[in-house]
């Protein structure tokens, strides 16, 4: 995965050849489970979305965050992916976040989801809130990244 990062920056519309082989990355890395790369593969789409771009661009992108919510419930796997949802555009932050909240069952994942959608609706728009929020209501990581020792 540390490969392909430098091209999780790249505007879709100017590799999308690279754009959908990041996608397939990031689905292979969300079927292992392993959570500290599935966090890490989030964060990939995060970066994309963060992407100036015509908000279709995102269709695929979206699509994948989204399902990925129903495909586990680890905590820090749905953190990662919350994380990711709020460098979307708003209205599909919010699209993201709607299903986020119906099909977690983590009670923290969805009380962070029903906080940030507060604050959009409220008229909110920076994604460093989203995040802060998200830190609030989560707590911290729950696990270690790979390779760190006491």
């Amino acid at each position: 995965m540390a490969l392909l990062e430098p091209q999780s920056f790249q505007p879709i519309r100017e590799a999308p050849n690279i754009h959908q082989l990041l996608l397939e990355v990031v689905r292979e890395s969300f079927a292992k489970g392993d959570q500290f790369v599935y966090v890490q593969a989030s964060e990939f789409l995060g970066r994309i979305a963060s992407r100036e771009g015509h908000e279709n661009d995102l269709d695929d992108c979206a699509s994948l965050l989204t399902s990925s919510f129903s495909e586990t419930q680890d905590r820090e796997c749905q953190r990662g992916l919350l994380e990711a949802a709020v460098q979307f555009p708003l209205r599909r932050c919010a699209a993201i976040l709607e299903q986020a909240r119906q099909s977690s069952r983590v009670p923290e994942i969805q009380r962070s989801a029903d906080r940030v959608l507060q604050e959009i609706s409220g008229g909110e728009t920076r994604a460093s809130v989203f995040r802060q929020i998200l830190d609030d209501t989560i707590g911290p990581r729950s696990f270690r990244e790979a390779g760190a020792h006491d």
